[in-house]
């Protein structure tokens, strides 16, 4: 158990419904925002290439975050900004699948691959973030994982740095 989640914790057994959704916002929001930045930079290239991109949704075709028209400019590739998405776009992202008909058979290819530790990470600060927002109280078990897994959680988008030498 983390130091960050023992603090919480002991703050939250004495405050009631009302204090302890102001706790996990004043305390959770920061975090989560910092893990949502860790993965928007970590894969802001990648992330660029599908915003504006179909994807299928059973038999019916879906564009992933449109870009605005203004931004579109004919023949030249335009990129969205990938910190325009939303937590409840980057949780839905690793489930997103795009139809290739290839000699009469359909294949199902994922728009984008992602690490199990990201697509549990995203589906967490989503539901996280979703809840603190509509005014109801995160669940115990998910403010110990966010807070006991956060270090070993930016440790490992930060850890993908590559350093040139010279």
């Amino acid at each position: 158990m983390s130091e960050i989640y023992r603090q919480y914790e002991s703050a939250a057994q004495c405050a009631d419904a009302e204090k302890l959704l102001e706790l996990q916002k004043k305390l959770l929001l920061p975090i989560i925002a910092e893990e949502k930045e860790a993965f928007i930079s970590a894969e802001f290239g990648r992330l660029q290439q599908i915003m504006g991109v179909e994807y299928t949704d059973g038999d019916e075709i879906k564009v992933f975050h449109p870009l605005p028209e203004e931004l579109k400019n004919g023949e030249n590739i335009v990129y969205g900004n990938p910190r325009e998405l939303s937590l409840a776009e980057l949780a839905m992202l690793p489930h997103l699948t795009y139809k290739i008909n290839r000699f009469g058979a359909v294949s199902r290819m994922p728009l984008i691959q992602c690490y199990p530790q990201d697509i549990a990470r995203l589906e967490l600060i989503a539901r996280m973030y979703e809840n603190l927002m509509i005014g109801r109280s995160c669940a115990d078990a998910d403010a110990k994982t966010l807070l006991d897994g956060h270090a070993e959680y930016m440790d490992f988008k930060d850890g993908g740095r590559v350093v040139v030498i010279k």
